[in-house]
Order: structure tokens, then C-alpha cells, then sequence
């Protein structure tokens, strides 16, 4: 009668079971074990069982568990895996199309890839490769790259502290603040202190979350680092695979430490009221916290009024000064030569991209749309999800740091039905989520938000919304005008509304204030737009978050920038020479210092670095 060893080893032997990293002492025998450690200096792999022998034999070998499997060399059962086909199990990627940079086994490549005119084998590609500058020196670059980010860790870390000390002076000056009021002061301080302590518990999140950022970009760097420095023994495909994402990892990281350079510079103020001795009762907190901005210019009105009369003057002062830092808003944007980045999905054969309207996420992600779709693109501008939405995709704008609005318009019946919707979308692990819906009772070209509100543009009128779904006004509107509101943008502190009337042949640049009124009027040669020919795209009006103005000219394949008051051209940005045909929407990065154009019946978008 067999034993259970002998029953187990004999199930082992004769199952399929499959690991990425097996036992290489049982593999002798013919078992099929899991690994679950790693000795460098034996190359070999150990399971459970083999590791305890392996360490009394060899007791100065240092051996890696699976907490540090990211120092283990990759497996043959893995790189067998990447030279597979994942569309075609049974064909390995032999081939590379330059025309669509992907790795392709021959069965894709005849069915399709066969009309792409640049079709490289991998291992001439990857012999190409290593006698550029960029492949040899990829090494040294990742090693430049992980000292930056070590840098960059420690200019955190210094920041950390730096907070926890200003927080002590802070709590030091409301201390001082609070001595110069009575005892009904007890409430706002606690007010205040709690404020201050959400703001630095805030903080101290945001840098602890950029160290970890930071950290895992280095340990992933530190891998890719290790893994070439046996790139001789892997085989091509593998070997051009881990040069592509040293390139891919390498632009990631560069991008993250712009980002993070940006920060503050660590501490944080106390901003206190002096005209709240005048109204004690009326005020919910002592003063202001903050992080890095001017301290405000609180300062005591002196009027011949009631104590009431005060308090609403103070009371407007406080609520109209709280408005978003606007650098220059006439300096002009001066772009290099553009970069095209295919946006077109592999499943539209026939027809071509055409571009509505763009915007950014917090994590820096685009999202375009292209009719009946929106798209969500990584920093790289690969796409990443796609969301299709029931009708044409009209405008898009963020709303809040994790919200978008979308505006959906049915070309068939919205004349009939006088309606179109809303979708306001979030992106959450690379993916587009739908919030919710609002039904809009007008027919709608564009949208724009700032501060709370939605504008509007429908016919020859423009519409204010809250969040909250509540028209609140008409702003503008001219039922005589035959032309039509075709889109509009707004500035970052509210003060400007500007829309774009298009007509047969033209394009009129208005700019309004607040309340709707009409401010100035700007026409331009360069403006050109036949709405006939293209009914459906739309005058691409983009407002930056430092407020410069810009404005896509479509039929004269040129990027216009405005001044802000919308009186006079400032620059041109852009020409055909660059590469513009037929501009349909901007957006201007200001993390990433870059200008994204899309454009109408065409497969790519435009990537213009800022100088």
C-alpha cells in the first residue's frame, strides 16, 4: 500500500500545475514545486522543504523571501510568457511596426499590420537600438534619475519637519492673538486650532503620500537598473521590452518630480483678523491658516456705524478676498516644435478622430472626447479607458479635483426636444466611472465651469447653473443674433466670460463680465470658421490657470492667443507649419508646461512643449 509521501510526490509529478518560480532542487527530481526563496549567490531557488538544507549547508548564503521578490531574477516561465502573444497563444512576438509602435507575432502582423509599410524584426530593432547614445547610456540615466529622487525624498522629509515646527509657531501666534480678546473668544479659537490641525494633518498626509510616490519610483527604477545589468542573456523581445519600460519609467519619473518641485516651501502661517474685536459674537473662527500664501491685510475700519454695520463690511471684505492666485494673465505662451500622439483606438477602422474638447485630471491623466467617446489618456497620452456615451460628446471641464462634467447633446432631437444632458464622470484606478446625470432644458454647443458654476452656451444665449442642479440666470442672450454661441470659457477668478459667435464665415470673440454685460468685441482675420462645411466641431476657446486666453482659429489651421480683456491678438502659437489642421479644442498643462491641441478628421493630437 503506498505511503501519503508517495501519494503526494506521485500527484506532483504527474500534475500540470504550472509556477512562475519553482523549486530549482526539486526540479532535478522532476517535481514541480513553488519557490518561495532565492539565493544570489547560488542562482538557484529553494522551496519550503530545500531552503532548511540549503541553509545548514551554506549558512553565509543570504537567501530573499518572497517580501523581497523584486530582487529576484525573472523567472524563465516568465520571460517565456512576455515573448508570448497574448492575442495568439501559441506565436511568439517576433516583429515590431513602427507605424503604430507595438510588438506583434506574425499572425498579427497578416492580420493587422499587413498595409503598415515599416515592419522590423525585434532582434534588428533592438541591434539598432544598442548602438544609439539613449540605449547605452540608459544605465547611467536611471542612476542620475534615483539620486534625484533621493534628493527630492530628502527636500520632504526636511519639509516635514520644517511643518511640525511653524505649526508651533502658529499655535504660539493664536495664543498671543487670543490674549487681546475676552472669554467669549474660546469658541473661535477652538475653532481656529481645529482648522490648523486639519491643515497640517492635511499636509502631513500630502508629503508622506509623496515620499511613498517617490519611494516606489525608486524601487522600481533600482529593479529595471538591475534587471539590465543582465540584459546580454535575455533574448531580444525581452530585452527591447525592458528598454521600452526603462524609457516608459524613466518619462514617468521625470514628470513626477516636476510635479513635485512645485510644492511649497514647508511652513505654514497664521493669518489674524484685527477687525474681529468689533463683532466677536458674528465670526466663526480667530483668523486664517494656511500654507504658503501672503499673510492677509486684515485691518481695523474705522466708521461712525452701529457695530452691525461693522460687521457686514467685514463680513463682504472676507468673503470677496478669497480669490485664486492669477499670475499674469497677457504673458504669452512660446511652444517648440509639436509631437503627434495617435489617439485613435484600435477598433475605429473607418472613420477618423475628431477632437471636441479636452481637459486634465488631478493625477495629470487627459481625457478627450471624440465622438461617440471619451477618452482617458495617461501622462504619456497612451489610452488608457474609453467611456461611450449615449449621444455626441459636445464640451468637457473638471468641476472639482476628482469630478467631470460632460456635455451629451443629441444633434437629431435637440432641436425637436429642446433638451440635453449632463454627465458628470470621475476616474478612478484608470477608469471612468459615471456619477450621475443632469437633465439640462435647452439645447447646449459648450460648456465651462469656475468656482461652483456652470456656463452654458446655447444658441445665441449663455446660461449660469450651480452644482446643485438650479438655473440660476440667463446671463446673455440676443434672440435676434443669427449667429450661435458655439463655446466659451471663463477666467479663474470669474471676472471674464468668453464665448465664441460663430457665423457663416467668421468667428466673433466676446468677452462679458460677471453680470453678463458685454465688455468687448474682437474680431480677427485669422478667425476663420465655415460652420456649414463642419457643423458639428466647434469654435475651441481654452482659458489657463494662470488666465491667458487662447483661441483655436479652424479654418486658418492656426492657435490664437488673446489678451485678457479680449481686445487684441497677442501671439500666434501655432500654424499649419507646426502641423495644426483644422483645430477643434486646447488645453494648456500648466504641471507639465505643455500645450495639447486636438484637431478635427484627424487620428492624432498635438503636444507643444512651453518654453
Amino acid at each position: 500500500m503506498a505511503s501519503n509521501a508517495d501519494f503526494d510526490s506521485s500527484v506532483h509529478k504527474g500534475s500540470d500545475l504550472i509556477h512562475d518560480y519553482c523549486c530549482s532542487t526539486c526540479e532535478e527530481d522532476d517535481v514541480s514545486k513553488e519557490a518561495e526563496f532565492h539565493c544570489e549567490k547560488c542562482a538557484k531557488f529553494f522551496c519550503n522543504v530545500c531552503v532548511k538544507l540549503h541553509n545548514l549547508l551554506h549558512r553565509k548564503h543570504t537567501v530573499a523571501g518572497k517580501q523581497d521578490i523584486s530582487k529576484w531574477p525573472v523567472a524563465k516561465a516568465i520571460e517565456d510568457t512576455l515573448e508570448q502573444c497574448q492575442k495568439h497563444k501559441d506565436e511568439k512576438l517576433k516583429l515590431f511596426c513602427e507605424v503604430h509602435q507595438q510588438i506583434l507575432c506574425t499572425v498579427c502582423h497578416v492580420y493587422n499590420h499587413q498595409k503598415c509599410s515599416h515592419i522590423v524584426l525585434i532582434a534588428d530593432k533592438l541591434s539598432a537600438l544598442q548602438k544609439e547614445v539613449d540605449f547605452l547610456q540608459i544605465s547611467t540615466n536611471l542612476k542620475k534619475l534615483r539620486e534625484k529622487i533621493n534628493h527630492e525624498k530628502q527636500k520632504k522629509m526636511g519639509k516635514l519637519h520644517s511643518y511640525q515646527i511653524s505649526y508651533q509657531k502658529v499655535i504660539d501666534e493664536i495664543g498671543a492673538f487670543r490674549k487681546k480678546m475676552n472669554d467669549a473668544l474660546d469658541r473661535l479659537e477652538k475653532t481656529t486650532k481645529q482648522e490648523l490641525d486639519t491643515l497640517l494633518t492635511n499636509l502631513k498626509t500630502s508629503i508622506q503620500t509623496d515620499i511613498e510616490t517617490l519611494n516606489n519610483a525608486h524601487q522600481k527604477i533600482q529593479h529595471l537598473q538591475d534587471e539590465l545589468q543582465n540584459i546580454e542573456s535575455k533574448s531580444p523581445a525581452v530585452s527591447f521590452m525592458l528598454y521600452t519600460k526603462c524609457t516608459d519609467q524613466s518619462s514617468v519619473a521625470h514628470l513626477l518630480l516636476q510635479k513635485l518641485a512645485s510644492s511649497g516651501d514647508g511652513t505654514m502661517s497664521f493669518f489674524p483678523d484685527t477687525t474681529i474685536a468689533h463683532a466677536l459674537s458674528e465670526f466663526t473662527r480667530l483668523g486664517k491658516v494656511g500654507n504658503n500664501n501672503k499673510r492677509s491685510k486684515y485691518t481695523t475700519q474705522h466708521h461712525k456705524s452701529t457695530g452691525i454695520a461693522i460687521l457686514q463690511a467685514t463680513m463682504s471684505k472676507v468673503s470677496t478676498s478669497i480669490k485664486p492666485a492669477i499670475s499674469n494673465p497677457n504673458q504669452i505662451i512660446r511652444v517648440t516644435k509639436g509631437i503627434q500622439y495617435n489617439v485613435k483606438t484600435e477598433y475605429e477602422t473607418y472613420m477618423k478622430c475628431s477632437i471636441s474638447g479636452m481637459c486634465e485630471t488631478a493625477s495629470g491623466n487627459l481625457l478627450i472626447l471624440d465622438c461617440p467617446t471619451v477618452r482617458l489618456l495617461s501622462p504619456t497620452y497612451t489610452i488608457l479607458d474609453c467611456y461611450d456615451v449615449p449621444d455626441e460628446p459636445k464640451g468637457i471641464c473638471t468641476t472639482d479635483s476628482h469630478q467631470v462634467a460632460v456635455l451629451v447633446v443629441n444633434r437629431v432631437t435637440v432641436f425637436i426636444s429642446k433638451s440635453c444632458q449632463i454627465h458628470f464622470i470621475t476616474v478612478k484606478d484608470d477608469k471612468i466611472l459615471l456619477e450621475w446625470t443632469l437633465n439640462v432644458g435647452h439645447t447646449c454647443n459648450g460648456i465651462a465651469h469656475r468656482r461652483g458654476k456652470l456656463f452654458l452656451n446655447s444658441g445665441s444665449a449663455i446660461y449660469q447653473y450651480t452644482i446643485d442642479r438650479r438655473q440660476m440666470r440667463q446671463l446673455y442672450g440676443d434672440s435676434s443674433d443669427k449667429s450661435i454661441v458655439e463655446s466659451c470659457a471663463v477666467s479663474p477668478d470669474g471676472e471674464r466670460i468668453y464665448m465664441a459667435k460663430v457665423s457663416s464665415s467668421s468667428v466673433q470673440l466676446l468677452t462679458l463680465s460677471s453680470d453678463g454685460r458685454v465688455l468687448s468685441t474682437l474680431t480677427d482675420p485669422a478667425l476663420k470658421w465655415s460652420r456649414l462645411d463642419y457643423g458639428c466641431a466647434q469654435a475651441g476657446l481654452h482659458v489657463t490657470d494662470s488666465g491667458q486666453l487662447l483661441v483655436c482659429a479652424f479654418n486658418s489651421n492656426t492657435i490664437l492667443q488673446v489678451d485678457s480683456d479680449g481686445k487684441k491678438r497677442l501671439a500666434e502659437m501655432a500654424t499649419n507649419k507646426d502641423g495644426v489642421v483644422h483645430p477643434s479644442a486646447l488645453y494648456f498643462s500648466k504641471r507639465k508646461s505643455k500645450l495639447i491641441v486636438g484637431m478635427w478628421q484627424t487620428d492624432h493630437i498635438l503636444v507643444f512643449d512651453a518654453e
